[in-house]
Formats: structure tokens, C-alpha cells, sequence
């Protein structure tokens, strides 16, 4: 059975409304178990410190070290690039000059912090680059389009279109976050979203060694690729995500026999 959520600060709004409908407990600590059957839903936990050693965790998932680790996108952006996952370049902060000479990268770039969150801290280089500590750099893919791919267990769930309402999508600006004004637009048949999109998604929370993630993928307006941007190992959800991750979550546990 699930005995608990498990969430972060900046996970608890969906985390805890996730708690309620699977009629579990919730915490933002790691969680005792009372026995090895007990399922535990990281909705993007991560550890801190000492506690590592406090948790009896049993059955969890996504696992909460993993999470921790891939929390640092540019960690998480280097293997699925070994994985062979199409990603946009990249290096760290204090490399940038020297990517720039030697042709591994052009401007413009995007500057981002290790860990983020609705890409505020995004910054576009396009001139004057000078290296910094404390963050990466990926290649700026121009894109007219961005999806967010649901992935539960190896299988697509939900696919959504980013779309800046009541004007011309570029209108938005180039980052794509709800702050900015954009939303999501499901589509209402996922035959509907592109099989490139979906295996790229499927292949990027693979990678990570995640059960499920929500992939933000963008569409090269040059040639039409798709590049995986980033993995979210504890989305926002509306009613509709909510009603599509609990009843996943349910039976994911059912297939390993647990009552």
C-alpha cells in the first residue's frame, strides 16, 4: 500500500493533494516505514544532510537519491546525454569562454543556476559572455514549440502544449513558465503528439532512472528535432493531472502484488 507522500517545500501544494486522494500520510522528512510492503511516493523529496542515515525507506519511487542528485539539472542533463538522449549542449559556468573559442558552443547561450524552478533564473547571452561559478550553460535552441510529456512507468500518460493565450505564442517571450503567462493545452488524444516527442520523453526519465518524470521538450525550428530540455520529477497538476497520476500511482503498486 502507499504509506506516504513525500515531498519538498516547493513540491507540498501538489504533494499534499496528492497525500489526500491516495488516503495516505505526508511528510517533508524521510518517512519511518512499518514494513517492507509500504510504498513511499517521492514527489521530488530530497535529502539534506544527516537525515540520509534516518530513513527506512522500502519501497520508493521515484528514488529520493536519484532525485537529489538530478535536482542539479546540469548533472541531470549529462547523463541522458550519455544515454544518448538528444539534449541541448552544455557546460559549466566557468568553462563558457573557452566552449565559445574552440567552436563547442555559439551564441546565444542560456545561463541557468544548478537547481531551478520555472526558469526565472534563465538569462540569454547573446553578447559580452564572461564565465561564472555557481551554474551551467546549454546552447539556445531556437523553437516555436514546447511540450511537456507525462511518463509513468515507461509509458506516455499526458502530453500538453505550451501555449501563450490570446496572442501570438511568441508573444510570451522565450522561456516558457507559468510566471510569463503561458499555459498548458492538453492534447485531448496522445496519438495526436508526435511518437519522436513521446520517445524522447520515454527515454530521458529511462535515463534518469526515474518511474515517472514530466519531460519539457522542445521542437528545433530549424531542422524539427526534438531536444529534452529538462526532467520534473514533481510537476504542478491541475485536476486532470491529479486524477491521471493517482490512478497510475495505484496501479504501478498493484503490479508488484500489494494489497
Amino acid at each position: 500500500m502507499i504509506r506516504y507522500v513525500w515531498y519538498s517545500r516547493g513540491s507540498c501544494v501538489t504533494g499534499r493533494e496528492l497525500a489526500r486522494r491516495l488516503g495516505c500520510c505526508r511528510t517533508m522528512v524521510p518517512p519511518r516505514l512499518l514494513g517492507r510492503q509500504d510504498f513511499v511516493l517521492c514527489w521530488g523529496a530530497r535529502l539534506r544532510g544527516s537525515v540520509c542515515e534516518q530513513a527506512t525507506v522500502g519501497k520508493t519511487f521515484n528514488d529520493v537519491e536519484r532525485v537529489e542528485c538530478y535536482s542539479n539539472k546540469y548533472n541531470a542533463l549529462k547523463v541522458m546525454e550519455d544515454a544518448g538522449v538528444r539534449v541541448p549542449k552544455s557546460v559549466l559556468g566557468n568553462q563558457l569562454v573557452e566552449a565559445l573559442e574552440c567552436g563547442d558552443l555559439e551564441l546565444p547561450v542560456v545561463r541557468r543556476r544548478w537547481c531551478h524552478q520555472q526558469g526565472l533564473d534563465a538569462v540569454l547571452v547573446e553578447s559580452e559572455p564572461q564565465n561564472f561559478d555557481n551554474g551551467y550553460v546549454l546552447q539556445f535552441i531556437p523553437s516555436d514549440r514546447e511540450y511537456r510529456v507525462h511518463v509513468f512507468n515507461g509509458k506516455v500518460i499526458r502530453g500538453s502544449k505550451k501555449v501563450f493565450p490570446n496572442a501570438l505564442e511568441g508573444d510570451g517571450g522565450w522561456v516558457r513558465c507559468h510566471y510569463g503567462g503561458w499555459i498548458m493545452r492538453d492534447f485531448q488524444h496522445l496519438d495526436n503528439l508526435g511518437q519522436r516527442f513521446k520517445d524522447a520523453a520515454v527515454a530521458a526519465v529511462e535515463a534518469l532512472g526515474y518511474v515517472f518524470g514530466a519531460v519539457d521538450v522542445v521542437v528545433d525550428k530549424r531542422d524539427g528535432l526534438p531536444y529534452v530540455l529538462e526532467v520534473n520529477s514533481a510537476p504542478s497538476l491541475d485536476e486532470r493531472g491529479l486524477n491521471v497520476y493517482v490512478e497510475n500511482v495505484l496501479r504501478y503498486v498493484e503490479g508488484w502484488g500489494v494489497e
